[in-house]
């Protein structure tokens, strides 16, 4: 599990980052079996896809009472990513960081002045339009 930062809250995932985590005890009747299957993941716990839905219905009432932590149910970490992005002090963390090894070697010379340049030798928009449908 990733360690807690006392200043930033982004590595710990919690109700409102993942939709469909949530389950109150008095609806716990009303879900479908792909609710409840879900919520599983998101505590990391396995569930079987032969599993019938009474079956997923015991066990997420076994586990409610619990306050296990959770985790991304998402193989790519799709959940992880959206609420790190959404940080500032992550973001301008990974930004410094970044910044020393992102330099160029060369200086970069930016071209001042007219920017002007005859374009009669390019394309129409209509060529792009007719050859580049299929691409």
């Amino acid at each position: 599990m990733a360690t807690v930062d006392p200043v930033c809250s982004c590595k710990e995932l919690t109700c409102k980052d993942i939709l469909g985590s949530k389950i109150l005890l008095a609806d716990l009747e009303k879900c479908k079996k792909n609710e409840l299957k879900f919520w599983l993941q998101c505590r990391g716990l396995k569930c079987r896809s032969a599993d019938t839905r009474a079956e997923l219905v015991s066990q997420v009432r076994q586990n409610l009472d619990k306050n296990l932590p959770l985790v991304d149910p998402d193989p790519g970490k799709c959940y992880t990513r959206a609420k790190n992005a959404k940080c500032v002090l992550c973001c301008t963390e990974d930004v410094q960081n970044t910044s020393d090894i992102q330099q160029p070697e060369e200086q970069v010379t930016y071209i001042d002045g007219n920017w002007s340049t005859d374009t009669s030798d390019l394309p129409k928009s209509v060529f792009f339009h007719k050859h580049c449908r299929a691409c």
